[in-house]
């Protein structure tokens, strides 16, 4: 949808900052400054629709194998341990075991 004041706002802004404050109004400097920001403005309304028009990717599904899930298990069993135990070392052995399976 199209914002028609946000359009004449910003072209007047525009208009203000290429002719100088102290400069009279000029008509053809308007209508190039308008024509500029009308082109700006379909561009941008442009590449929204296009962004909302296409399909959304479709989502990622991470498949987990009896492998993997075992692997999860055993890494999770560890957080169980009490704290003298150093899981860093074990939970290190159980990935090189499963890395090689």
């Amino acid at each position: 949808m199209l914002n028609r004041p946000t359009l004449m706002k910003d072209a007047w802004t525009h208009y203000r900052r290429v002719a100088g404050p102290r400069r009279a109004f000029d008509r053809k400097l308007f209508a190039d400054v308008l024509r500029f920001m009308w082109g700006q403005f379909r561009a941008r309304a442009a590449a929204v629709a296009e962004r909302l028009a296409r399909p959304a990717p479709a989502p990622v599904v991470k498949v987990e194998t009896a492998a993997e899930r075992a692997m999860n298990a055993r890494l999770e069993a560890l957080q169980l341990l009490p704290f003298r135990y150093r899981i860093e070392p074990m939970a290190a052995a159980i990935r090189a075991e499963y890395a090689h399976a």
